[in-house]
């Protein structure tokens, strides 16, 4: 049985199921509760000091976020059913692994109060890398990317509307669980520029790691949305702007949030002129991707510049060197997303 999606107009089919637009803007929503869970939870192993129980408040607020998105979906796969011809026909379009990441996380999540009962409760990296963190995390990008699945399958190019607010939504959700794991040498978490003198080869080396890892992960992210939408002004200040949340929070800094806007409106500048597209010119789609890193880490150079007491101590060397660096990396990722044609290629064509 062929179904239609609740997009279309009103009247168009009684027999419709609930998915599209509006299913991602509530599922999204719901989600958000499950990261604010996750991001407490986050700061309290960083931060606190001793922690002697699997039941705090943040872990109420991560899992009954979590309570809630399952509910969500649960309700509307049961509402579907009544329109389709199967269970499987019933669950929304791009939602059919998330059904798994809700089962898995229920089973990690049993499987971490019993964890932290026989092992005790983990702190700093140790809390990122525990057997049962890893299957919550896995499970938890799964459903946390679920919106942007759904919209990436369903519409492409020029997007109006709650269209628009859904791939901001879906943007900030799939950024979001990958920077809070990795807030442990995340860019945004520790300002290195600002503490770490000359002598300290290691932790400089460390930085510069730090920075250019967090460039292909950036570029990564901007090059997927672009080569699926047309993305309208504004995109990078608010999806950077507000994925930054997490790191001020890490990082008990405003600074991070002001990087990250700063960065973003370099990056839609860059957009703007540029109009990359990689199925019509190649050139200024390599251009973007090695401008986007630099914008991101050139504003992150300046705000801790001129915002900081101390400003940046690393040498000219160094911290232009780490800019140039990102955006060589941005560039290279375009290469394995999009290899040059051989000629003989072109010939047989």
């Amino acid at each position: 049985m062929k179904t239609l999606s609740t997009d279309l107009p009103v009247g168009v089919s009684k027999k419709a199921k609930f998915e599209g637009s509006r299913f991602n803007l509530v599922f999204s929503l719901s989600t958000a509760w499950f990261l604010a869970g996750a991001c407490l939870d986050a700061w309290a192993h960083s931060h606190l000091a001793r922690l002697e129980t699997f039941f705090t408040p943040w872990h109420a607020v991560l899992y009954s976020g979590f309570l809630v998105t399952a509910l969500v979906l649960v309700i509307t796969i049961c509402l579907n059913r009544t329109r389709c011809s199967s269970w499987y026909e019933a669950i929304p379009s791009g939602y059919e692994l998330t059904v798994l990441a809700v089962a898995g996380f229920a089973i990690g999540g049993v499987g971490d109060m019993l964890w932290h009962i026989f092992f005790g409760i983990e702190r700093d990296i140790d809390a990122e890398l525990s057997p049962t963190h890893l299957l919550l995390m896995m499970c938890g990008c799964v459903f946390l990317a679920s919106p942007y699945r759904s919209l990436y399958h369903r519409q492409g190019g020029s997007l109006h509307g709650i269209q628009r607010l859904n791939l901001v939504l879906s943007q900030i959700l799939l950024m979001a669980l990958p920077i809070l794991v990795s807030t442990g040498f995340h860019p945004l978490a520790h300002f290195w520029p600002t503490n770490t003198p000359t002598g300290d080869g290691e932790g400089q080396m460390l930085a510069v790691v730090s920075i250019l890892f967090q460039a292909v992960v950036v570029t990564g992210f901007a090059l997927f949305a672009l080569q699926r939408w047309r993305l309208f002004p504004g995109f990078f200040t608010l999806t950077w702007g507000i994925t930054a949340i997490i790191m001020a929070v890490m990082s008990d800094s405003m600074l991070s949030i002001a990087i990250a806007a700063l960065g973003g409106v370099l990056a839609d500048c860059a957009y703007h002129f540029l109009q990359p597209d990689p199925e019509k010119d190649l050139t200024n789609y390599r251009l973007f991707a090695l401008l986007t890193p630099m914008c991101f880490f050139l504003a992150y150079f300046l705000v801790l510049q001129f915002a900081t007491p101390s400003g940046v101590i690393w040498t000219i060397h160094l911290s232009a060197g780490s800019i140039v660096v990102s955006g060589l990396l941005g560039l290279l990722l375009t290469y394995l997303i999009k290899p040059p044609v051989v000629k003989n290629e072109i010939t047989a064509r």
